[in-house]
């Protein structure tokens, strides 16, 4: 491509993915982000690399479900209903998803995203990989169950996964301890899938931004206000460089739930439907656990992930706004499956807990591409879960996109103007 200037809004795993590949591609590219760590979706990440999640969250009984659970006070998925015209049209479009044909049509979707990001994290962070010691580790997953229900959700989800063509094996209780002699939890069987891989994010994410600098990307510490067509971004307040705002020949708004907020500001009449979820994780140095294979246990819908010297437990999604309160109730389960993997180690070391939102699309599916009527704004986010995952092929479609190349996958089922 010929030499562009452009604009990342975000610094999260996809606004990082993105400007990699931009620069790949030629680009000479501005990143701008004040987004603390500990606001960042990418940052508490449960560090799992997911060709497995092929179902998007716009299943069928996801909404009814949410409404069951909502006066529960440690429920795994909570809906906080509140009078906002975005999130009833959310709601709306979400419930509109929620069918068997829009499952299997984002089955292949999903899973096509996935295994190409994996592809190119092999090349990133791989042996020999421009990106070392992130913790990057094809280690499989394993997704227990103990109850009938977990157990019937479980398999369900592998025939689906496995209708479309990933390597998963179903196991006996014997058979998921022989393979994890460590799960200390009570199970009767799992489903393995041996595609899936671990990474440590925030290693991701710090050595994505070191070899990006490293290349001459230029990272502007300032918070985008708005955007503007001739400008580019204005920002809030000065940066360092005095600067108020920062322009390109494109710009990606890669800036997760924040998103759509600066999408409007455009004025082009697009709203894109993206909630933030709201998950909590839990990390801790491991003194006594061994477990090797990152697990989701389906029962409390709790995530434990091996990484690099500690333990992270992760789960819960609470659709709620930006509300910035931890709800302490809903961190309960997560604190006892902590103490069992964890032992003395959650009292001797008193971790924090960290809370972040995560962009959720209504559809389930991200939202990738040009925003209608203003094309050099590109817009990357609605990866809700799933956003360290499909990062890589992500950031390598909208580097296609500005490129003029061919993009890796087809675009259209991840434009952004498909909910109008």
């Amino acid at each position: 491509m010929n030499r562009s200037d452009v604009v990342v809004v975000g610094g999260g795993a996809v606004g990082l993915s993105t400007a990699w590949y931009l620069v790949e591609a030629g680009a000479r590219v501005t990143v701008v982000d004040r987004t603390s760590a500990d606001d960042k979706a990418s940052t508490g990440n449960a560090g799992m690399l997911v060709p497995s999640h092929v179902i998007p969250l716009s299943a069928p009984g996801v909404i009814s479900k949410g409404l069951r659970w909502m006066l529960s006070s440690s429920s795994p998925f909570h809906i906080s209903p509140r009078l906002s015209a975005d999130f009833l049209r959310w709601l709306y479009l979400f419930a509109r998803h929620a069918t068997p044909q829009h499952v299997a049509y984002g089955i292949p979707i999903l899973r096509d995203l996935s295994m190409e990001s994996l592809r190119l994290f092999d090349a990133l962070c791989g042996d020999a990989a421009p990106l070392p010691g992130t913790g990057y580790s094809r280690t499989g997953l394993l997704m227990l169950h103990r109850g009938d229900t977990a157990r019937r959700d479980n398999l369900h989800e592998a025939d689906l996964a496995e209708g479309a063509g990933l390597d998963l094996r179903r196991l006996s209780e014997p058979e998921a301890r022989a393979l994890e002699p460590d799960i200390r939890t009570d199970i009767t069987g799992g489903v393995f899938y041996a595609t899936d891989a671990a990474i440590h994010p925030e290693r991701f994410l710090s050595a994505m931004e070191a070899a990006l600098r490293a290349r001459g990307v230029q990272f502007v510490d300032a918070t985008a206000l708005r955007l503007d067509r001739q400008v580019g971004v204005v920002l809030d307040g000065a940066a360092e460089d005095g600067r108020r705002s920062v322009g390109g020949d494109f710009v990606v708004v890669a800036a997760g739930a924040w998103t759509p907020s600066l999408v409007k500001t455009l004025g082009t009449g697009l709203s894109l439907p993206v909630e933030p979820a709201r998950g909590y994780s839990l990390t801790v140095n491991t003194h006594e656990a061994t477990i090797r294979i990152p697990c989701v246990m389906l029962d409390e819908r709790i995530t434990v992930t091996p990484m690099a010297g500690v333990l992270r437990f992760s789960g819960t999604l609470t659709l709620s706004g930006f509300d910035r309160r931890v709800e302490e109730r809903r961190l309960e389960t997560i604190r006892r499956l902590a103490q069992l993997y964890a032992g003395p180690s959650l009292a001797i070391e008193k971790p924090a807990v960290w809370t972040g939102f995560r962009p959720a699309s209504a559809d389930g599916l991200p939202i990738i591409g040009p925003v209608p009527g203003a094309a050099r704004f590109l817009v990357a986010s609605g990866h809700g879960m799933l956003g360290v995952t499909q990062a890589p092929a992500t950031g390598r479609m909208v580097a296609d996109l500005i490129s003029g190349r061919s993009p890796i996958l087809d675009p259209k089922p991840f434009a952004p103007g498909r909910f109008s």
